[in-house]
């Protein structure tokens, strides 16, 4: 006999998603004992089909006075090229978004809104490509929360450094305590906060990922 079964996906951990497809085969009139049973599996989603397949369960019990074979298959995400062509070139632009804000001088104004101008238009175009790429869902996934924050850090930055040019056109505003503020939130607090994302992400997607 042939049977195929269908397993439903989750992807709200995406790319740290553990799909895990379970199938009870209930033997109406043989001894559980005395089958064998080969078992072949595979993922017909091209786009996402980078999982390693292992069997997890695999056993035979009686359940309700029927012998039945319990099935259990553990897809796991080979996310390695996720990290080569999204993880790490984002968290590069944000890098360099970040140096911008300790470039010094009231001339620099321009400079630092061009280059954190291009990377947002840099991010967009890799927002739209990833999105494009990744499974449908009506849910946010891991990936879509990572692209946001880095898609927001260069707009908080080019809208501080607005803030800070309006204030320093007038020589009143020059040494305010406002600016002041302005240059420890894009100096101190975003990377900070950026750092506590950045460490939490990691921890809860590997858990995800790796854990028990």
């Amino acid at each position: 006999y042939t049977y195929h079964f269908i397993c439903p996906y989750d992807w709200s951990d995406y790319p740290f998603d553990r799909q895990v497809c379970q199938m009870e085969i209930v033997l109406a009139s043989a001894r559980s004992k005395q089958i064998e049973i080969e078992l072949q599996a595979f993922s017909n989603l091209t786009d996402y089909s980078t999982f390693a397949l292992k069997l997890t369960n695999f056993s035979a019990q009686n359940i309700n006075g029927e012998n039945t074979i319990l099935v259990e298959i553990m897809m796991h995400r080979d996310f390695t090229p996720l990290m080569l062509n999204t993880y790490l070139p984002t968290f590069t632009l944000t890098v360099i978004n970040q140096l911008t804000n300790y470039f010094i001088g009231y001339e620099l104004f321009e400079g630092i809104i061009a280059v954190n101008s291009t990377t947002l238009m840099t991010l967009a175009s890799l927002f739209i490509s990833v999105f494009n790429s990744m499974p449908e869902s009506t849910y946010i996934k891991m990936m879509d929360i990572w692209m946001i924050v880095t898609f927001m850090y260069p707009f908080a930055i080019i809208f501080i450094h607005t803030l800070i040019h309006i204030f320093n056109k007038s020589d009143k505003f020059e040494d305010s305590k406002g600016v002041n503020v302005l240059w420890f939130i894009s100096r101190k607090v975003l990377p900070i906060l950026f750092s506590i994302f950045l460490i939490t992400y990691w921890i809860v997607g590997l858990d995800k990922g790796f854990g028990d």
